[in-house]
């Protein structure tokens, strides 16, 4: 399941959460985040965004078609 931070177009981080977690969570977090080329703080917030939306707490963003890919020496 795709979710907000999938498209041409992500959410706008214009809000702050200060989060408490066990060590266990962060490091969990930390490795999935390296695994996905993410930094901890994208990947909780795809992680955060994915599990609201498939509950229905996050209404799911109309698909942005992406720009084609520039082909090499393309003017």
């Amino acid at each position: 399941m795709c979710c907000h931070l999938c498209y041409t177009d992500p959410m706008k981080r214009d809000s702050t959460l200060n989060l408490r977690l066990p060590v266990a969570v962060k490091e969990a977090l930390a490795e999935a985040a390296e695994k996905d080329l993410r930094t901890s703080s994208g990947m909780a917030v795809h992680i955060l965004a994915e599990w609201l939306t498939a509950r229905g707490y996050l209404a799911r963003p109309e698909a942005t078609p992406a720009k084609p890919a520039r082909r090499k020496g393309a003017r």
